[in-house]
């Protein structure tokens, strides 16, 4: 019998685009794993629209209900929700705005399960399906993906590391039960302040090098908040918010 992935999924007021992961994760090749939708105060319909199209889903689903404002708290919760209470031992995380490969359970379960990895890490890539993107926009999004990725190798460097940075995001990875404790999982913060995947991702590198960046496991990204802050702005947002946007909830 196949080992079962949890997949945490935090939303917040996300009645517009969360039927499109739910359709997304409908399509994964692998159905073997169960979602927690950890719902951290949406006062919309998405409750009514993750019920509605979770019909004739082959995976299971719950929802839980975080109030401490943030996607570090929500995602955190919903890790340690799966462990303590349903002895979840192999995680991943994704967002409500995203579209996940059809094969990213299948890849995940390949290199968490199979090859023994404690942590991994995929690509992201910008949706096209909200708000259709010219091919210079394409291209300039993913410059910016790299350029944060390259910066970040040299900002946080190698000392006292276990391995060479790369840029994990919180839409798009997976993590053992043993490691996420051992690290101390998600920081319980809110999008406001701090980036909670970049945390997790620097105390994961303190204490092993069993990692891997998996570049075919593939996440689309809404690009809302590109649009709604601008390209310069929105690399000084991820900058350790340099960019302080009055709106922080891009909906």
């Amino acid at each position: 019998m196949l080992e079962k992935i949890f997949v945490i999924v935090p939303f917040f007021n996300e009645e517009k685009l969360i039927a499109n992961l739910i359709n997304a994760l409908k399509n994964q090749t692998d159905q073997t794993f169960h979602v927690i939708f950890v719902n951290n105060n949406s006062t919309d319909s998405s409750l009514e629209v993750i019920k509605k199209h979770q019909k004739e889903s082959l995976f299971s689903y719950e929802i839980i209900e975080e109030k401490e404002k943030g996607t570090g708290s929500a995602s955190d919760t919903g890790f340690r929700y799966a462990i303590d209470k349903l002895g979840a031992v192999y995680l991943a995380r994704t967002d409500a705005d995203c579209l996940p490969n059809p094969k990213w359970i299948a890849i995940i379960r390949k290199n968490l399960i199979e090859e023994k990895f404690d942590f991994i890490g995929g690509i992201i890539k910008p949706r096209n399906d909200d708000y259709p993107l010219s091919r210079f926009e394409n291209l300039v999004i993913n410059g910016m993906v790299f350029v944060s990725d390259l910066y970040g190798k040299f900002k946080f460097g190698i000392i006292g590391y276990k391995y060479i940075f790369f840029m994990v995001a919180g839409n798009n990875l997976a993590i053992t039960s043993h490691m996420y404790q051992k690290s101390g999982g998600f920081p319980r913060t809110s999008i406001d302040t701090t980036d909670e995947d970049l945390v997790l991702a620097q105390r994961v590198r303190k204490i092993t090098s069993n990692v891997k960046r998996c570049r075919e496991m593939i996440v689309y990204n809404s690009t809302r908040r590109l649009r709604a802050y601008g390209h310069w702005n929105t690399l000084m947002w991820y900058n350790d918010r340099a960019h302080k946007p009055e709106i922080i909830d891009i909906r």
